[in-house]
């Protein structure tokens, strides 16, 4: 165990970079930010998504042919517990619930995680429990993952009619079209 005080005016300055990074990291996937995504990583780091064992690119070329088909996203991070187990390394526990549609389309992207012929037929929404465990080490002043290990608790899947429009709203993308990108950009952002 490390013994330096975890809630030092420093160490709250830690855990809110790691917090962010783990947010950051979130939204990379559901809004298909592919560079936002590898700034999350260290170059040498490694990611078990299951279906996927490797380093950062490795991931990212799958995430990205993954999500091709998936119209809709949504990580939400719950509890995250931080233990630091040195000055420039962390273990996080994080709970997360994912949320996604599928289209018929999007079959095979569902099929890497579930035997093939468990999901009903037609459009899906997905709902996981998962956790992620990562160890996130800080080089050059930066908090990245060095490893990530994501663990699922369980997995619901129900029949879908498909993305709703509602025209009160602006639509959500999965994209550089988002309204969020759009307003980034405006306010000097990017």
């Amino acid at each position: 165990m490390h013994s330096e005080d975890s809630y030092s005016l420093e160490r709250l300055r830690d855990r809110f970079q790691i917090q962010d990074l783990l947010y950051r990291i979130a939204r990379s996937v559901d809004r298909c930010d592919y560079a936002a995504m590898r700034e999350c990583f260290h170059p040498d780091s490694f990611d078990d998504h299951g279906a996927y064992a490797g380093g950062p690119e490795g991931y990212i070329a799958f995430s990205r042919e993954r999500n091709q088909t998936i119209p809709a996203s949504m990580h939400l991070l719950g509890n995250m517990l931080i233990e630091f187990t040195a000055t420039d390394s962390a273990l996080v526990e994080s709970y997360l619930w994912s949320v996604q549609l599928y289209p018929p389309e999007a079959r095979q992207s569902l099929e890497h995680f579930l035997p093939k012929g468990a999901a009903p037929d037609g459009a899906v929404n997905s709902l996981g429990a998962v956790r992620y465990v990562d160890r996130i080490d800080r080089r050059d002043g930066a908090w990245k993952i060095k490893h990530r290990t994501v663990l699922m608790d369980w997995k619901a899947l129900t029949p879908a009619t498909g993305p709703t429009e509602f025209s009160m709203f602006k639509p959500s993308t999965r994209g550089p079209d988002d309204w969020l990108f759009q307003e980034r950009r405006a306010l000097g952002l990017e």
